[in-house]
């Protein structure tokens, strides 16, 4: 990317009830035709917007997600404002991100639902935003910090489709900078009955990063943020859709998602301990996901079986399960993807997740096909290279991603990282296949013995391959330059 030269600044004012965004968009050169909103709902939170110069000349119309401005002067801004009524049903999937939520005394506010910005950006063309806070007041984003102090935090918002899901948060709590290697994390905890501990959540969280980083010896992105969202009231139990029974669980839902930069969303059950969060397997599964880009509905078996993979060997890797252990969950798992066959292609299946149901198929099918990617690349360079190296190395070149990857074009970008054809010839045998990946060979070249609900380890001239896919192994280093911008 060029160095930046165009700034569009967008000044948001807080209002300190949490129920009212003023902002002032200024534009660097001409005011742009037409401004966009990432969700069609957003005219309906829009009190008011006007040309802002001396003139008064100008137009403003809306039209569902759009505003038309005509004859305004180049050095016009434009001010609105934006009611947040916030919309407090039990919904923790999707209307999460498209509607304005209180969690507590806070407020969770979707940039698709105020922020309104040119559609696409060029290359030398970013959009900085400074919001200014009442007393006490936090902010957190998904995107770059550029400065803070204890009145203004200005943002970088970056090149990332404005379509893709992103949460701000509003309120009475400490965003919190959490290091690990090779990045930061920004945590921000929102209000809850009873508070959530944040040490607790620190601890999880820092245990969770560290593991994924591993993967490269460094963490997939400069910087995330995190959102933690209690929903735990008083005594009352919480169930989790993770799970076939009813029981209690730390996490009810989690999602990464990916507007601005990378950032997961978690709702906890805060009453839990520490232990509970880091023995999880969910922390792991959804910051594992920033190893990969956005790769949309059609890739989904890829995304998920990669996070899936993961979230088994680097529990092992850092002391959660055993080998043993985390071979037999993975093994598990296959059967599950087994059980759960629709019928379906790996992509027709991903597409059609939620009306047919397919989440058992494209989570563990993908699984499946990382694993004989593992294996293969393992076994054809006497163990110098690994899905970690090829991962590690699209960190270096890719990561962040700003644009969307098809899952046949980030298998090839993979085959070209580590010359190799593997990837790309799974692909071709699968995403098109109604058949489960067939990982027998693997297992026979690992030493791995499966019975339905049990595995056992031989020794076999190769079982020091299937060793280091359970240690830490030989991360490839990912080099980053520094951060200017601070």
């Amino acid at each position: 990317m060029a160095d930046t030269e165009t700034i569009h600044r967008y000044d948001v004012r807080v209002d300190k009830d949490l129920t009212q965004l003023e902002v002032v968009a200024c534009f660097d050169g001409q005011v742009p035709g037409v401004l966009h909103a990432g969700s069609r709902r957003a005219t309906g939170f829009l009190q008011s917007v006007a040309v802002r110069d001396d003139t008064g000349e100008g137009t403003i119309r809306r039209r569902q997600s759009r505003l038309f401005t005509s004859s305004i002067p180049e050095s016009a801004c434009i001010d609105y404002v934006v009611e947040m009524n916030a919309d407090d049903l039990d919904d923790r999937t999707n209307r999460f991100t498209d509607s304005f939520r209180h969690v507590g005394a806070d407020i969770t506010a979707p940039p698709a639902l105020w922020l309104w910005r040119p559609e696409n950006l060029g290359p030398d063309e970013d959009i900085e935003v400074a919001f200014d806070l009442p007393e006490n007041v936090a902010v957190s984003t998904p995107w770059r910090l550029i400065w803070r102090d204890n009145e203004t935090s200005i943002y970088r918002v970056g090149h990332g489709s404005m379509y893709w899901s992103a949460v701000v948060a509003f309120g009475h709590f400490d965003v919190q900078e959490i290091q690990v290697a090779g990045g930061r994390i920004r945590l921000a905890v929102l209000d809850g009955n009873p508070r959530a501990q944040i040490n607790t959540a620190r601890q999880w969280v820092r245990h969770a990063a560290g593991a994924v980083a591993s993967v490269s010896g460094s963490f997939p992105v400069p910087e995330a943020q995190m959102l933690l969202v209690p929903v735990a009231i008083g005594s009352n139990p919480i169930y989790s859709p993770f799970n076939d029974e009813e029981q209690a669980d730390p996490f009810p839902f989690a999602m990464i998602t990916r507007g601005g930069q990378s950032a997961g969303i978690f709702f906890i059950d805060q009453r839990l301990p520490v232990s509970d969060f880091v023995n999880d397997w969910v922390a792991v599964h959804e910051l594992s996901h920033m190893l990969h880009p956005f790769m949309g509905n059609s890739g989904a078996w890829l995304s998920e079986g990669i996070a899936s993979y993961y979230q088994q060997i680097l529990r092992a890797r850092t002391g959660i399960l055993t080998a043993p252990e985390a071979w037999l969950a993975l093994h598990k798992g296959f059967l599950r993807g087994l059980d759960g066959w629709s019928g379906l292609t790996l992509t027709e299946a991903s597409r059609q997740r939620r009306k047919h149901n397919t989440y058992m198929q494209i989570y563990w099918s993908g699984a499946a096909i990382a694993f004989i990617a593992d294996v293969e690349l393992r076994r054809r360079t006497d163990g110098n290279e690994s899905l970690d190296t090829a991962l590690g190395r699209f960190q270096e070149c890719c990561l962040p991603a700003d644009k969307r990857w098809g899952a046949r074009e980030f298998m090839q970008k993979l085959d070209a990282l580590v010359d190799t054809d593997i990837f790309i010839d799974l692909y071709e045998q699968y995403a098109e296949s109604t058949e489960f990946p067939d990982f027998a060979p693997a297992y026979e070249y690992l030493g791995i013995v499966a019975a339905p609900e049990s595995i056992e380890l031989m020794d076999t001239p190769f079982a020091g391959h299937r060793d280091e896919i359970m240690s830490a192994g030989r991360p490839a280093a990912v080099n980053r330059p520094k951060d200017k911008a601070r």
